[in-house]
C-alpha cells in the first residue's frame, strides 16, 4: 500500500497538539512557576540604590525667564541621561572608588530616567528631574557607587556647560542614596517567558511523539489511504 502523499496536513498537526493539551498545559504552568521560583529564591539578590538630580538653568526671577529656564532644563534631560552612562562618568566613578568594573560593565548597571517619564510632542522629557539607579550584588557598596555616579554626573554637566566665566545649566543632586533595596524581577514578565518556553517545548515533544507513532490521525486520512490502489 502506498502511503498518502499529502498528509499529515496542518489540521493533522493541530489534532496531535489538541490531544496532548493536558501535557502542554501542565508543562506551561510548571515552567512559569520554575522560572519565577528560580529568579525569586535561588538567584543571588540584586540590590538597587537610587539618587535624584535636578536640571538647573541659571537666570533671573522673571516669569518668562523662569519658563525658558525650565524648558531649557527639559531639553537637556535627554543629553544628561546619555551622559550618566558615558565613559566620563563611569571611569571617574571607578577611579574614585577603586571598582573592579570596566566602564562598560558599570554602565550596564546604571539605569536613568526622567521623573515623570512623560514625553512632549517633540519627543523630549517633560521633566527637569532625573532619577539615577545603580544595581549590584553588594548591598552596602552599591549606595557609595550610586552617590559617586551622581556626583560625577553633576560635575560632568557643569564642565560641559562652562562658559569660561561662569557656570551654565547643570544637574544638582537633590536626593542622595541612603540605602539599597532588593530589585525584584518583574513577576509577570518572567512567568510569561517561562510559560512560553514550556509551551513551545511541550508542543514540539507532543508533535514529535505523534508523528513518530505513524498512526492514522483522522477519518480523512483513513479514507485517503483506503482509496489508494494496491500493487500486486
Amino acid at each position: 500500500m502506498r502511503p498518502p502523499v499529502d498528509v499529515p496536513r496542518v489540521r493533522d498537526y493541530a489534532r496531535i497538539v489538541a490531544r496532548g493539551w493536558l501535557v502542554i498545559l501542565t508543562a506551561t504552568v510548571l515552567s512559569a512557576v520554575a522560572v519565577v521560583a528560580y529568579e525569586r529564591y535561588l538567584q543571588a539578590p540584586v540590590y538597587v540604590a537610587s539618587t535624584q538630580l535636578f536640571a538647573q538653568v541659571p537666570g533671573d526671577a522673571m516669569v518668562h525667564s523662569a519658563y525658558e529656564g525650565n524648558r531649557a532644563g527639559e531639553v537637556r534631560i535627554e543629553t544628561y541621561t546619555q551622559l550618566a552612562k558615558s565613559t566620563i562618568v563611569t571611569l571617574r566613578t571607578i577611579d574614585e572608588l577603586g571598582l573592579p568594573d570596566t566602564p562598560a560593565q558599570l554602565a550596564k548597571r546604571i539605569t536613568v530616567k526622567s521623573v515623570p517619564d512623560t514625553l512632549s510632542q517633540f519627543a523630549y522629557p517633560l521633566s527637569v528631574l532625573l532619577n539615577v539607579q545603580v544595581s549590584g550584588s553588594n548591598k552596602d557598596g552599591i549606595v557609595d557607587v550610586a552617590n559617586a555616579v551622581a556626583r560625577n554626573l553633576s560635575a560632568a554637566t557643569q564642565e560641559l556647560e562652562w562658559t569660561g566665566t561662569e557656570s551654565g545649566p547643570s544637574l544638582v543632586i537633590v536626593d542622595e542614596a541612603k540605602s539599597a533595596s532588593v530589585a525584584h524581577p518583574p513577576l509577570l514578565t518572567n512567568a510569561s517567558i517561562g510559560g512560553g518556553i514550556g509551551f513551545a517545548l511541550s508542543c514540539l515533544v507532543i508533535l514529535g511523539l505523534g508523528i513518530g507513532r505513524d498512526r492514522v490521525l483522522s477519518r480523512e486520512q483513513l479514507a485517503f489511504i483506503t482509496d489508494q490502489p494496491t500493487e500486486a
